[in-house]
């Protein structure tokens, strides 16, 4: 994951963390147990972040 959203230990279970997943998608092709199913978002604007306007 390049934005190290799964957490875990060789052969153990992971956890996907939502709040930083991106949806590349990068991992469901190596998943060796093939159990990563991506599910659309509904778009919210209050869910969007905005970054700090450091002027």
């Amino acid at each position: 994951c390049p934005v190290d959203a799964i957490l875990g230990a060789s052969k153990q279970m992971h956890t996907v963390i939502t709040a930083e997943c991106t949806g590349c998608e990068l991992c469901v092709a190596p998943c060796p147990v093939d159990c990563i199913i991506m599910l659309p978002l509904e778009h919210n604007p209050s869910q969007w972040q905005w970054a700090a306007n450091n002027d």
